[in-house]
Formats: structure tokens, sequence, C-alpha cells
């Protein structure tokens, strides 16, 4: 028969409706007008039989991470990550270094082009409790201003170097700052086995989860840890679609300090 599916669907629809009744349909298949996309299939023939295959998913249920990466961009690391990202359909986080911008602006591009999101990272990865409050405004505004230039969009987040935040700090940002409730430890163990031992230890659902994109052992172990956390069920998201952000506002005190959801 070169009847079109969706003509098969409609049809098979209005019998079950027929022969189910208006009454029952509405008490027992009802469908939010926000969650109508979400459902990928209603019904087939199997058999010459009607049978329901529904598919939904509540995305508030789903299990999700946010993966990010400091002090880059880099030249080939970054491009390895994004790579592995794409390959998982995974999306992350990238704080990058204002002076690192400017050094490659191509691989800043193709992080947003990919889909990323790009934080504020600082300009020279200072200590921000020790250079003041103008120091900090300075480090931040330099930064998304070269980031701007660059991709004409204006970084709505940021991650204070070492994760250092004290009260001047959280005075002087005018964006939520963004920690991590999981360290992989990638600065330190230099090892892709031993950074993917160290994630699966501790993440969970929520984690912002802390990696580099300069150290070569990294993309190795990103390809490891999403592979693993994928047969577990976890999502991949952005800290801002982690955290339900709105284009990054957090609709909230500016300095706001966020270590996970």
């Amino acid at each position: 028969m070169n009847i079109k599916r969706g003509t098969i669907y409609l049809l098979v629809l209005i019998v079950t409706i027929m022969t189910c009744g208006w009454s029952d349909m509405d008490d027992h298949f009802q469908i939010p007008a926000e969650d109508s996309l979400k459902f990928r299939e209603l019904y087939r023939i199997e058999n010459q039989k009607v049978k329901p295959v529904i598919s939904y998913e509540d995305e508030s249920k789903r299990k999700q991470v946010a993966l990010t990466f400091d002090d880059g961009p880099h030249p080939k690391n970054t491009q390895l990550i994004l790579d592995i990202l794409k390959k998982h359909q995974a999306n992350a986080t990238f704080f990058v270094l204002g002076n690192r911008v400017n050094l490659y602006p191509d691989t800043l591009k193709k992080i947003y082009e990919e889909g990323h999101e790009i934080g504020n990272h600082s300009w020279t990865h200072t200590n921000f409790t020790s250079i003041g409050l103008d120091g900090i405004r300075q480090e931040v505004t330099h930064t998304n201003t070269a980031i701007q230039e660059i991709l004409g969009y204006k970084p709505q987040l940021v991650r204070p170097p070492y994760g250092a935040v004290d009260e001047t700090v959280q005075g002087a940002a005018k964006l939520p700052l963004i920690l991590w409730s999981v360290d992989s430890l990638d600065w330190k163990l230099r090892s892709s086995s031993a950074i993917v031992q160290e994630v699966l230890s501790n993440v969970s659902n929520g984690s912002i989860v802390l990696m580099h994109d300069i150290h070569s052992a990294t993309p190795e172990a990103v390809d490891a840890i999403i592979s693993n956390m994928k047969k577990k069920g976890y999502h991949f998201v952005t800290v801002s679609q982690l955290l339900k952000l709105e284009d990054g506002q957090i609709g909230a005190v500016s300095g706001q300090l966020i270590y996970s959801k």
C-alpha cells in the first residue's frame, strides 16, 4: 500500500477513538501541550493489531552532567575534544582565557559553532583574591570584550581561576560564578586512565566536572568517560542547560556562587 506513514497513524487514531470512546481517551491518553512534540510515535500496526508504542522522554528525570574545560583554547587538544563531543553528540562548556582567545580565534569559533557554551576564565589566569576589585573587573571585562569581538557573543558565566573566591570577588562579579562539584585532577594526574577513574568514582546526577583542554591526557579520558556514562543513561549538557539558566542569566544577585545543580 502506498499510504504515507502519517496517514496510517491518523486512521489508526480515529479507529481507536471510535472504539474506546472520547471519554476513555480523555482519561488515559492526554498529552500536555508542552510535551506533545516529545512523542516520537503514537501507534503501529503489527499483525493487523493496533499496538501503542509511545516514546516519551521526561527531561526532568534525565541524568545530566556538565563537562567543563578550562584554560583553552588549545590548538590541538581543544579540537580533539570537540571531535569526541561531536561523536557522542554531547554538549560541554569551555571556560576560556582571554590571552589565548586572541592566539586561537579559529578554535574559539569552532567551539561556538558546534553548539557548546563559552564562559569567561579571566585574561591571565591570575588569582582573583589577590588583585582587588578593579583588577578583577579588568580581567573579566577584557576577556569578555575579546570574545565578543570574535564571536559577537558575550559570555554570561565566569569561572574564577583556581576556584578562588572571597567576598571581594563575589562583589566584583557581574555574572554567576561557576565552580565545580567534581575535579578530574587532569592537571595533576596526567594519565587518561587515572583521570577516568577519578571522575567515574565521584560523578553523579547534576555534577559539574572540572577538566582542562590544555593537557594531552584529557581528550582520551573524555572519550572514555562519556562512553562509560552514556551506558548508565547520562546525558551531557552545558552548564546553563544543567542549571536551567536562560542565556546564562541565573535570575539572582550578581556574583552568586554555584558548585553544582
